[in-house]
């Protein structure tokens, strides 16, 4: 449980501060993008981290309980999955940006939901 409760601050802190920038207009989520898809540099390095993160939270969190625990185990997975997928397909993940909204305070208020359920739980429970 303390790995999770480790887990889970560090997702708040990333997902929270993110939250802001999007909902604030600090940050516009289609310009990153946009500039994402032009580096093929960083998007092995983006890739390549997010195959590390996914497999390390995997590895060692690999929880299937019907508690918050598996929401971390859940973002383990679907980083490898996407990761691995981008690393292997990018010219189609970045076709999936086409059909997703990209909306600052859509993807926002996401963020803020799951950094506050993830800081409530790494913090306060």
């Amino acid at each position: 449980m303390e790995f999770s409760i480790f887990v889970a601050k560090i997702v708040a802190l990333i997902y929270l501060p993110l939250a802001i920038a999007l909902l604030t207009g600090q940050v516009n989520g289609k310009d990153i993008v946009d500039s994402f898809e032009k580096s093929p540099a960083l998007q092995l390095i983006i890739g390549y981290s997010g195959v590390i993160v996914g497999v390390t939270l995997v590895t060692y969190h690999n929880v299937w309980v019907q508690d918050w625990p598996v929401l971390i185990t859940i973002l383990g997975w679907i980083a490898i999955i996407e990761s691995v997928t981008f690393l292997a397909f990018p010219k189609f993940s970045f076709s999936l940006t086409k059909w997703i909204p990209m909306n600052g305070k859509l993807w926002g208020a996401i963020a803020l939901i799951l950094g506050l359920i993830f800081a409530y739980f790494g913090f306060f429970a």
